[in-house]
């Protein structure tokens, strides 16, 4: 029996970005300190402030389940404090930019769990409560979150409208490391569309940025980017230095999303190069740490990956119980995010927001006559 399987193709890193720390891969002693501070802080504002600092320190460090138990804690006291209208104007407007910085992290945690319905959902809830403020640095963080799960929608059009207008708002708010990843996720999904000059023109200056600011996680996703490049100018043995040069320093910084996708990456490799040990091997290593850490999405590209290397060597039955297992989680997360959905959840957040703009023409010609 024949089986046709897509070809492997490698993941890129996008990146996400978060108001509320100065890093985006979270250190121990950081977290111990928060965890310090949280048991002395007393139930108002700074509490909040504070739990959403966990739960984006812990997001970033690849604690998924303990960053959405604090981000929804952060969240919980957000809408109790503004249940009541008795707070001055500037307290509660601190309060509405917490809960946009709580729906922030929780739709990406979402997102890198591969439940991108509920994903975008919270996206725009924190992008309303971004616009209605007017918080120009947050609408640039949440353009970049909703622009992350298009691109993982393989929605190109939306993912470049959303990351474009994020770079707008970098640039204007200097926001180097903003510019860096914006450069880098507008490079991705020209690499998607295989416009290759274009995808390394854009990461190429997102290396530079981070290599002058010093951002090591920036530096070792820049590294994986331009390997794909490499990739498909058939300079494989490049692309494989650039993808170990990748996963040396995300082994320091104990990103474990992050290196089950360059395991993945590296397993892809070497199915062109023909080390076909090497690849079963690294393609074995992503798919054990993605079933640990319960990311479907890694989970679903490593029995591809699978599938393919075992259709390359001819091991049809192998490559047929590969590629039915890449199926059905492929499947189920389909089922659990419909793009259909989606779209008509964007569709009602437009027409909202339209509406809205009715309303304040609307007064605005009332108060001239």
């Amino acid at each position: 029996m024949l089986l046709t399987t897509k070809t492997t193709i490698e993941k890129a890193f996008l990146f996400c970005l978060f108001l509320t720390v100065s890093n985006v891969f979270a250190q121990t002693p950081k977290i111990d300190s928060l965890l310090t501070i949280l048991k002395t802080t007393k139930n108002d504002t700074s509490k909040i402030k504070i739990l959403n600092q966990l739960g984006a320190e812990l997001m970033n460090s690849g604690s998924g389940e303990r960053a959405m138990q604090y981000a929804n804690e952060a969240l919980n006291y957000c809408k109790i404090f503004l249940a009541t209208n008795n707070h001055p104007k500037q307290i509660r407007n601190n309060t509405l930019i917490e809960e946009a910085t709580s729906y922030n992290i929780i739709g990406y945690l979402y997102t890198d769990r591969g439940n991108y319905m509920d994903a975008l959902k919270n996206q725009l809830l924190s992008l309303k409560i971004r616009e209605d403020l007017g918080d120009r640095k947050g609408l640039a963080t949440s353009y970049s979150s909703i622009g992350n799960i298009y691109s993982y929608q393989a929605n190109y059009p939306e993912a470049l409208k959303n990351y474009s207008a994020s770079l707008k708002l970098m640039i204007e708010n200097d926001n180097q490391r903003g510019i860096a990843a914006c450069y880098s996720n507008i490079g991705i999904i020209y690499y998607y569309q295989a416009k290759f000059p274009d995808a390394l023109k854009n990461f190429t200056a997102s290396l530079k940025i981070m290599e002058k600011i010093g951002d090591k996680p920036g530096i070792a996703a820049s590294y994986t980017n331009i390997g794909l490049i490499y990739k498909q100018q058939g300079k494989n043995e490049e692309a494989l230095k650039n993808y170990f040069a990748c996963l040396k320093i995300l082994q320091q910084l104990n990103d474990e999303n992050s290196i089950a996708t360059t395991y993945f990456n590296i397993g892809a490799i070497n199915i062109l190069l023909k080390n076909f040990k090497d690849a079963r091997s690294y393609l074995n290593k992503s798919l054990l740490l993605a079933q640990q850490i319960g990311s479907k999405d890694d989970i679903k590209e490593s029995y591809n990956g699978l599938s393919n290397l075992d259709s390359v060597l001819g091991n049809w039955m192998n490559a047929y119980h590969y590629h039915l297992k890449y199926s059905a989680i492929k499947d189920s997360i389909l089922n659990e995010d419909s793009s259909e959905a989606m779209a008509e959840m964007q569709t009602k957040y437009e027409s909202e927001k339209k509406e809205k703009e009715i309303e304040l023409q609307k007064a605005e010609i009332s108060k001239k006559e």
